[in-house]
């Protein structure tokens, strides 16, 4: 499905902050449900940075699993969606793209710590 939590829009507003839900702001971690493995704020809230460079038709030609942009310049991969995004930018499998030197408040990393 789209999202953890089902295939409709609706089943987005309760995993996540997008364009409709989240009144065009950040909002802490934790307040929609987790996915499977207890994540929060997989959907939306924030773009994710990843470490990709960007170029343009590469996913149509990169391996399906674990594809890798070593792109060199600045624009980077942004993965998902965030606060400002329509619901099917913020599937986990969205890319878009933007310049990394330049700042953006909607833009983060979504980070997991194991205790094992």
């Amino acid at each position: 499905s789209p999202f953890h939590s089902g295939n409709q829009e609706e089943d987005l507003a309760r995993a996540g902050w997008y364009v409709f839900n989240s009144s065009r702001n950040l909002h802490p971690v934790g307040g929609k449900i987790p996915n499977p493995w207890g994540l929060h704020d997989m959907h939306g809230n924030v773009a994710e940075w990843v470490a990709d460079g960007y170029r343009q038709g590469f996913y149509l030609q990169s391996p399906v699993k674990d594809p890798i942009s070593v792109t060199p310049g600045s624009v980077r991969v942004l993965r998902g969606g965030g606060c400002l995004n329509l619901a099917r930018h913020c599937r986990s499998a969205y890319r878009s793209w933007a310049n990394h030197d330049r700042g953006y408040r909607f833009l983060g990393v979504r980070v997991a710590l194991s205790g094992k």
